[in-house]
Order: C-alpha cells, then sequence, then structure tokens
C-alpha cells in the first residue's frame, strides 16, 4: 500500500478465518492522522493512522462463529468490505520441504483431493519473502517455482476446495480436515514454510545472538563476514566476463546463441544477503506479517537441512 488511500494487511481478507475467544487485531494504513473504525458484526475499534501512516486496532473476542460475516474498514472516504469472514482456530504451518510438500504428490494424494470440499477450512499460502527487516504485509501474485516449474497462486485466502487444496500442503490438509472434523468449527491454515531452509533462517536473528553456543556463535559470525566481503560490483564483473567468454566458445564452435542468452547481466546481486537461509531472514520475511495476529497455534516440519552442517 504505497499511496496515500486507505488499505489493510494482505493478512486480512475476505474468506479468512479470525482466531476465537483471543482479541482481534486487525491493521493497515492510512492518511497520516486518518481516523479508521473497523467493525465485526456488533463489535467496533478506533485509531488514528500515525506519521507513518500505520494504524491498529483491536477487537473484543468472539466466539467460534461458521457464520459469514462481514468486517468493515472504514476510514475519511474510503471504506473497505472484507465478505465471508469466519472465526474459528488458525494454525499456522511452518518448516521446510517437508511441510511445503503438496498434497497431489503424496501417495492417495489424487484421492483426498477429489474429496476436498471443505467451505469451513480456509487457506492462505504465504509468498516467499526474506528479511532482514520484518515485512508488515506480503504480496498476492502467482509465484513461480524453479523446482517444479510453474507458478503457485499464494497470497490470497480461499476456501478449501479440490483446486486449492491440491497444492496445499498435505501435511497441512490432513491436519485441519481431521480438526475441522473433530471440532466442527471452522479452521484456518497460514502456510509458511520454504523448502531447503534452515532453523536458523526461522528464529529471530536477536533471539539466535542471544545463545551462548559456540557453533552458533561461529556460524553467526561466519555469515557476517561473507556478507561484509561481498563485493557487488566484482560479482557483476566476473559474471560479464563469464558470459562473454560462453558466447565466444559457442561462435567458435559454430554453434547459435539463443536469444534469452545473448544479453549480458547487469544486475548487482545482494551476495549472502540475500539468500533465504541468512539468519534470522525467513522469520523476518514471512513469519514477520503474522506478528500481532491470534492463532491456536503452529505446526512445524524443519530439521533434515540442519543435519548437514551438524548444528544442534
Amino acid at each position: 500500500c504505497s499511496t496515500m488511500r486507505l488499505c489493510v494487511s494482505n493478512l486480512f481478507q475476505s474468506r479468512m478465518v479470525l482466531q476465537r475467544e483471543k482479541p482481534i487485531a486487525i491493521w493497515g494504513w492510512a492518511a497520516p492522522d486518518e481516523e479508521v473504525t473497523v467493525s465485526l458484526g456488533a463489535q467496533r475499534a478506533s485509531a488514528r493512522a500515525g506519521a507513518d501512516r500505520s494504524w491498529r486496532v483491536a477487537l473484543p473476542a468472539q466466539p467460534a462463529n461458521a457464520t459469514p460475516q462481514q468486517v468493515i474498514v472504514q476510514g475519511r472516504e474510503a471504506r473497505l468490505v472484507l465478505d465471508d469472514v469466519l472465526v474459528g482456530d488458525v494454525w499456522v504451518l511452518g518448516g521446510q520441504s517437508n511441510m511445503e510438500f503438496e498434497l497431489e504428490k503424496v501417495e492417495n494424494g489424487a484421492l483426498e483431493i477429489v474429496s476436498a470440499h471443505y467451505p469451513q477450512i480456509r487457506v492462505l499460502t504465504v509468498p516467499y519473502a526474506i528479511g532482514p527487516e520484518p515485512a508488515r504485509s506480503f504480496p498476492r501474485l502467482d509465484e513461480w517455482s524453479d523446482w517444479f516449474g510453474r507458478h503457485f497462486r499464494k497470497g490470497d485466502w480461499d476456501h478449501c476446495t479440490p483446486a486449492i487444496a491440491r497444492e496445499l500442503s498435505a501435511i497441512g490438509y490432513a491436519f485441519a480436515r481431521r480438526v475441522h472434523m473433530a471440532s466442527q468449527i471452522p479452521i484456518g491454515v497460514i502456510d509458511v514454510s520454504r523448502g531447503g531452509t534452515t532453523v536458523e533462517t526461522w528464529t529471530p536473528l536477536d533471539e539466535l545472538r542471544a545463545i551462548d553456543e559456540p557453533f552458533l556463535r561461529e556460524k553467526l559470525a561466519d555469515w557476517e563476514r561473507r556478507c561484509a566481503e561481498w563485493n557487488a560490483e566484482q560479482d557483476l564483473a566476473q559474471r560479464i566476463a563469464q558470459h562473454r567468454e560462453w558466447i565466444a566458445e559457442q561462435r567458435a564452435a559454430g554453434k547459435a546463441i539463443p536469444e534469452d542468452r545473448q544479453r549480458e547481466p547487469s544486475d548487482l546481486r545482494p551476495g549472502p544477503a540475500g539468500d533465504a537461509n541468512h539468519p534470522g531472514h525467513c522469520f523476518a520475511g514471512m513469519i514477520g506479517p503474522l506478528e500481532g495476529f491470534a492463532v491456536k497455534g503452529v505446526l512445524f516440519h524443519q530439521g533434515y537441512n540442519n543435519a548437514f552442517d551438524g548444528l544442534p
């Protein structure tokens, strides 16, 4: 939300589930000093946007409610309406590839997918992002995956249908279905998992620095050293030289050069500071937008990447 218009974090959308029996925090941005009023059913709360345009309200806790409601956000002139909002239990799905692994890829996944009609289960998959600064929101997009060679729709709250369930975490789907069937209340799952990540990237950097463990201190120092030594201009010059060498070899061999390989590199890469496994980065970029959002609990499946470097 880069303009002066009224908006909410993309965490808050139509079709979302809000956590029952806990105060409901909702936040966003507006013009500085603009008064914003948020209502849910008979409950309402107001706040005034600060100089940085941010505002935040807290509504009283509500019991589970499977009847769709509206969240209405009213500013000085603009009015936002979020439809089909339920109140139930919200669970966060975190970790690396075993949590991210989609339902369509597991044994008997196809059978689960065709029967995945659960209108009171709502799904949100957060797009990949990294720190170092904590994110306050996230984009809504079709995110390209080099690993799978296709796009994945992320950043939207959706009903659990076969089309949505096929790309949902298999662990998350099985858990959400069982809990919903047992409790008979709305269930929301927010997937913030990312394959190939280590536990350090899912931990706040300040918390890691406070741990007195020699191996961890050495690991953090190594990241700091590599970030300090990174020279983006030198990296670009090296990639340009490699590109020119490859072009010369192709021409010498009489081979055609594809159009998408003819242009020399021109981007300055962030180096280690842009690595998803930089300590604290996934926490800041993907957990950060959830800060202050009430949930029932967290399912976290992680560890395999850490088995390679010996970090306990």
